[in-house]
This record gives C-alpha cells, structure tokens and sequence, in this order.
C-alpha cells in the first residue's frame, strides 16, 4: 500500500510541475499531494467495506431460499426425484429438497425398499410433503425386465418432476 501511496504523489506532483510554476502557487503540489493521499486512503478504505458486503451478498445468495419460493419457479405441485436416496449424498438431497418445499420421489433398489419407506415417514413428518416410493432394479432394467422402462414411465406419468438427482 505504501508503494501505491508514493507511486500516486509522485505522478500527481509530475502533473502540477506541468500545469503550475511554483512561482504561482508554491505550496499548490504539497496540498494536492495531501490530498491525494486522503484520497487514496478513502478509496481503498471504502473498497474494503464493498468487498466485505460483496461477500457478504454471496453468501447470502448461496443458502438455500425460503421453502414458499422454490418450488413456485417450478410450478406447483414440485416433484423432485431421486435416485439411490438412501445413500448418504442421495439422502442429503432428499432433507434439502424436502426442507425447500418439493415433494419427494425416492427410488431404489428392492433391496433399500425398508430403508426407503423408513426415511419417507422422516420425511413426511419433518417437512410435511407428499413422497412416493419407486422400486426399481437397475441392474435388471430392461425392456422386457420385471419394472422396465415403460412401467416406471406410466407410473411417473402423473408426476410433474421438475428436478431429478441421478445418485
């Protein structure tokens, strides 16, 4: 900083020794050298305080919007689907989601059928929306599979899913 200080008096006292004689002013790039410095020392102080609310902003921005707005950009009702959310990430989307205002698709293995029913009665208590259980086998999805992609297409034909998490 004092680099740039003494760096700005310098070009300052240059553009007065052009544009004044000292026998005119004699005093006129001392003043304007002081007043430089304040200048420059309230620039930065108030570049400090925007950058501080600048960051402060982004922050802000970053948490999560209130749970009436969300799923209103989506319409209503607002579907999220996500795949695998037993797991510990698709879990996390499912809370997050939940807590925003969608309501919540949870897909999974046969396998996770209890878990998936277990973590839908947290849900629906928690944050009051509506949530749908699908079993899917994905290692057997097929045309011709027990749940093929036709049948999970006509089960989700009422669902209007506006974001789907592929865990």
């Amino acid at each position: 900083m004092g680099h740039l200080v003494s760096s700005v008096h310098l070009h300052i006292e240059d553009f007065l020794a052009d544009q004044y004689s000292s026998e005119d002013h004699p005093n006129a790039g001392k003043v304007v050298g002081a007043l430089a410095l304040v200048g420059v020392y309230c620039f930065n102080r108030n570049l400090y305080r925007h950058s501080r609310s600048l960051a402060k902003y982004s922050i802000h921005a970053s948490k999560p919007t209130s749970s009436t707005s969300m799923p209103a950009r989506y319409g209503t009702p607002a579907w999220a689907m996500i795949l695998n959310s037993v797991d510990s990430l698709g879990n996390a989307y499912c809370h997050h989601l939940g807590a925003v205002g969608f309501d919540l698709i949870l897909c999974g293995p046969q396998i996770d059928l209890n878990r998936m029913e277990g973590q839908a009665h947290t849900l629906k208590q928690r944050y009051k929306v509506r949530i749908h259980v699908l079993v899917v086998d994905y290692n057997n999805l097929s045309a011709n599979g027990s749940m093929g992609y036709q049948e999970i297409a006509d089960e989700l034909e009422d669902y209007e899913i506006c974001i789907l998490i592929n865990n």
